[in-house]
């Protein structure tokens, strides 16, 4: 756990500059244990140096790095293709594929090129020509000449891009997020956040007294989390024609705690509210509201008793990305002014059962 102070230190006078740069993914290292994949550029001392980095997320201490080179050139969000399969695609000089184990180059153009001779001295130098489906793992290659391609996972022989078989079709998946996110370098609050869940049976709502009522009366009805207000959370049984609530005995919760701006945190790139396996849910909302408001989470369990809540000590204004580990952990990541720099940094925070580390770079 880093020390108050130090987490200061390390927010208010850094020694360099660090910005992750597009996604960020969480894999599995075999004999260590889940970690966190991100793209990374540093700024010290008037020099640019990009690296794709492995995070420790028991420690939040770094496990690997590998220096990107792009003379003096930083590796923006556009450069970061994505991941697909085992590899971390980016395109900076040229196209290239890493290994999300050991980062080294698994696959270059000369090696595509190779088992495509149609794509010899046939690369475009744009990245928007190269854009990956996450979701179905395709990457889809527009060529120079203007000619399409798909590339999947595990071969390097392309497929011509003349079907749109490939679209993803788990339910509650949105594409538009997924583009907001690769557009703009970050994840909106409003498409993270939902205030209405249902599991075995139940309806969750995360709402004011007024906005519980609308979805009480007009079952169906939403909440637009990004509207401010105090909300409690509240468990209901559902009716079994499942068209409306049945509130006459029937409500089974209802928290002391009222909850500042709240909503629950959604399944990335997903519609729906994440749950675990047992019915907890995520809350994202403010604390300190009347002095420095700072960005807190609380995990609850399937009867809405909280399980855990931690204090980001970070401005829900500031916040820019987060993951989510299949057992409700998690990775918040933030954007923070530097004092006297009149540049912006990066702070990533890893939540492990209630308990916060803040990721030191140095």
């Amino acid at each position: 756990m880093i020390s108050s102070n130090s987490f200061a230190a390390i927010l208010n006078e850094p020694t360099a500059v660090y910005k992750k740069q597009g996604p960020c993914y969480i894999i599995e290292l075999p004999g260590k244990g889940k970690a966190m994949l991100a793209m990374i550029t540093e700024t010290r001392n008037e020099g640019i140096f990009n690296y794709l980095v492995q995070i420790d997320l028991q420690t939040g201490k770094l496990i690997r790095k590998r220096s990107i080179e792009t003379v003096n050139k930083p590796v923006t969000a556009e450069n970061v293709i994505g991941k697909m399969g085992s590899e971390l695609w980016l395109y900076t000089d040229s196209l290239r594929a890493y290994d999300i184990l050991s980062l080294e180059t698994r696959i270059t153009e000369t090696m595509i090129a190779t088992a495509n001779p149609l794509m010899k001295d046939n690369f475009s130098t744009y990245v928007n020509a190269y854009l990956l489906d996450e979701a179905t793992n395709v990457l889809y290659i527009t060529a120079a000449d203007g000619s399409r391609h798909k590339l999947y996972a595990g071969t390097l022989v392309l497929k011509p891009d003349n079907t749109s078989s490939d679209a993803f079709d788990e339910e509650g998946y949105s594409y538009e997020y997924a583009a907001e996110y690769k557009l703009h370098d970050r994840y909106q609050l409003k498409y993270a956040m939902g205030n209405v869940s249902l599991y075995n049976n139940k309806v969750y709502i995360l709402g004011t007294e007024k906005e519980t009522g609308n979805v009480i009366s007009y079952y169906g009805s939403g909440i637009y989390a990004e509207n401010p207000g105090m909300r409690s959370l509240s468990i209901f049984n559902i009716s079994e024609n499942k068209e409306k609530v049945a509130v006459d005995g029937h409500q089974l919760f209802t928290s002391k705690r009222k909850y500042a701006n709240a909503g629950f945190l959604k399944k990335k790139f997903f519609e729906r509210v994440w749950q675990g396996n047992t019915g907890e849910h995520l809350l994202i909302f403010e604390s300190n509201i009347k002095m420095n408001p700072t960005l807190s989470v609380a995990k609850t369990d399937s009867t809405g008793a909280e399980l855990w809540l931690t204090d980001t000590g970070l401005p829900m204004a500031a916040f820019t990305d987060y993951l989510i580990t299949e057992d409700g952990n998690l990775v918040l990541w933030f954007e923070l002014p530097v004092k006297e720099k009149g540049i912006v940094q990066s702070a990533a925070v890893i939540i492990q059962k209630g308990k916060k580390l803040l990721v030191d770079w140095r």
